[in-house]
Formats: C-alpha cells, structure tokens, sequence
C-alpha cells in the first residue's frame, strides 16, 4: 500500500478528479442535493484556516490518516448533521465510506473511516495533529447557488481522534452496587447475597460513542461479510467435467439485487456498483431476521 506523503498530491489530485462526479454523487445521496466538485491546487497546510463548525471526516490508511472538513456556514451541510438520527447515521457512514474510496488513489484503502459534526473544525484538526510537512487540497463544493469548499489535509497523526467530542465530567458510577453493611453485622435471612441486574440509568445514547465502554469494545469486532451472486445445484457428473473455458449459466437475472449476508445469514439486498475501480453495493432493503415465536399457554386439553 502506498504512504500517504505530501509526494502523494498528484495522485489525490487525479483521483478527485476523475472520481469528482461519483464523489458529488456520494455527497447528494447523503444530503439530498444535487452537487458538484471541483478540486483546486494542493499547498502545505501550515497556512490553513478553518472557521466555525461543518462536518468533519477522517479515513486511517494502516499508521497514517488524512483529515477533511466541509464548514457548515455556507449551508452546504444540512442541520440534521448535528445530531444524526440512526438513518442519518447510516448516511453518514456510507458517505465516509464512499469518500475514503473515491478522494484517494487506488493505492490506498482506509481501515477506518468516520463522519461527524464538530463544533469547531479548526480545534479539530489540531486535535488530528497535522504533521509538519502536511499537505492540503481544496475542494470546491456546489450546490445551486450554495458555494464553500471540502479541505482534505495529509498527513495527520490521528484523525478519528478529531471527531471525539471532549470528554465531559463523568457522573458518579449509578450502576456500581450500593455499599454493603458493616461487617460485624450479623448476616439475615434478608442479608444473603442476591443476583443484582445493572442497569444503564444514563441517557439514551444518540450515537456509538455514548455507549458503555464495554459496549464501544464489541463495536471493534471484525465481521465478515460476503456478498452472494448467484447459486445453483448441478450433477456431480457436470460438475467434475468443469475446467477452463467451461461457463456456467444461473437462472438470476443481471440486474436482479444481490444479498449480503454475515455469518450465512441474509441482511440486507443491494444493487451492484462501481466505486471508483472497486466493486461496491449499494443497500437497497435491510432483511430482518425471522421472527420466532413460542406459545406462552400451556395446550388445550381435548
């Protein structure tokens, strides 16, 4: 894979170039607009200015990250940003997803990619902590009469860390048990020991990063996922007689959605893309799991 250095800038450049028109696609899906993008000419960022809040981004390639805002003062960042709902989430997600794809070269393929909005877009990106030598590249961003610019700085120290608001005095632990009595207390019938159930007595968390530490850890675990084209059963006597050359016919049709499933299991339908020079899907229907049900009254007798 290749680093992401300063030398990297023609290539940045070419690739949001080419890739500008998906790009601007993957901005209006997520904010229901139509845009356009037009990248500028890359300098260092020492000389950068941000003002104000806007969305942030970061994608991580391996060590290195690469750190961009889009202020929100031109009105180019819907409100509903600020404070996503689960399927503002979602869009938020594909879009950084998108993004991390589409705004760098082939070479590079993130490993973690996030979107949020930040109050203050430049103690953000000193919080992403640019290196000395980092580079930026402007981005011209329309939208009708709506004119303002995405900024993609490289490379920074830790870009994910941008996007965490700061921590806030933590209140006292309201799941920790209560005190036990003293022990020369003579232990009761009503003092033995008892199964006790934690709960979460805080606020209904808004977003991943409000969840319980334990829960956040979980959110870690790696999944896989696979996307399923097309199955069929054949003889095994037309089986062993596939070689090279040999094409195999399903019954599924070309455009007919594609299923993704973790673990074996269906989750979602989609339809196939082209991102950048990767093969993508976009989610068109999410699959429940099937419902069980068990009778909760003992059967009638006959």
């Amino acid at each position: 894979m290749a680093e992401l250095t300063p030398e990297l800038a023609d290539q940045v450049l070419a690739a949001c170039t080419t890739n500008g028109e998906e790009a601007a696609g993957a901005i209006g899906r997520a904010f229901d607009g139509e845009y356009v993008l037009k990248p500028g000419e890359a300098s260092p960022a020492a000389g950068l200015t941000l003002e104000g809040p806007g969305l942030a981004l970061a994608f991580k390639f391996g060590e290195e990250s690469l750190f961009a805002a889009l202020p929100a003062g031109e009105g180019l960042v819907p409100e509903w940003v600020r404070e996503p709902d689960p399927t503002g989430a979602s869009k938020l997600s594909t879009l950084s997803q998108e993004l991390s794809m589409l705004l760098v070269p082939d070479t590079l393929m993130a490993d973690v990619f996030e979107a949020a909005w930040v109050n203050d877009l430049a103690a953000a990106l000193g919080q992403a902590a640019p290196a000395e030598d980092a580079t930026a590249l402007p981005i011209e961003v329309a939208c009708g009469e709506k004119l303002g610019q995405l900024t993609l700085v490289w490379a920074v120290a830790d870009a994910p860390a941008a996007l965490k608001a700061p921590d806030a005095e933590q209140p006292a632990d309201e799941t920790a048990e209560e005190p036990t009595e003293q022990a020369d207390t003579a232990p009761t019938e009503d003092s033995k020991p008892r199964s006790r159930v934690l709960r979460w007595k805080g606020p209904s968390p808004r977003d991943y990063r409000d969840l319980p530490p334990n829960a956040v850890s979980a959110l870690q675990v790696k999944a896989d996922l696979a996307v399923n084209l097309a199955g069929k059963k054949m003889p095994l006597g037309e089986v062993v007689e596939i070689g090279p050359g040999s094409i195999i016919t399903f019954d599924k049709v070309c455009h007919d959605p594609l299923e993704i499933e973790l673990g074996g299991q269906a989750i979602a339908k989609g339809d196939a893309v082209k991102v950048g020079e990767r093969f993508g899907v976009r989610i068109t229907e999410m699959i429940l799991p099937d419902e069980r049900f068990r009778p909760m009254l003992p059967p009638e007798s006959a």
